[in-house]
């Protein structure tokens, strides 16, 4: 087993995303320019794990989308209709016939990160530990 390198804890998550490669890329990946529906696994406030069928290598910029009710929100939030993200692919690893990527939050926009930060505080199976961590 490789060393964690996660920034924060990440919550398993089952729902699509779509993604498509961000313009700043240009030329630099020859992929389709479409958007593709993929498995979301995982979230938190600094990356996101997918499934997919489609391999893209490390170091492409992609944009995602997904609904907002994915991450559910409390109803007295309003939460946007799709939730827009920028993320950059770490890792990409064969699982069976699909690719298993890690992608870094690279932007995001202030709601974004509330719903997410929500969504994960909502869903922590931790209790608070004893002494404060520095």
């Amino acid at each position: 087993m490789g060393w964690e390198t996660r920034q924060g804890q990440r919550l398993q998550i089952k729902g699509t995303v779509w993604i498509k490669i961000n313009t700043s890329m240009g030329d630099a990946v020859q992929l389709e320019k479409e958007a593709v529906e993929v498995a979301m696994v995982d979230i938190s406030v600094h990356g996101v794990g997918l499934l997919s069928k489609t391999f893209l290598p490390k170091g492409t910029v992609v944009d995602l989308e997904f609904p907002g009710s994915a991450l559910s929100v409390p109803k007295a939030a309003h939460p946007p209709d799709v939730l827009r993200i920028t993320a950059k692919v770490i890792y990409a690893r064969p699982q069976g016939e699909l690719c298993r990527m890690g992608l870094i939050i690279t932007e995001m926009d202030d709601e974004a990160r509330r719903i997410i930060r929500d969504f994960a505080s909502s869903r922590e199976l931790r209790r608070t530990p004893r002494t404060p961590l520095p």
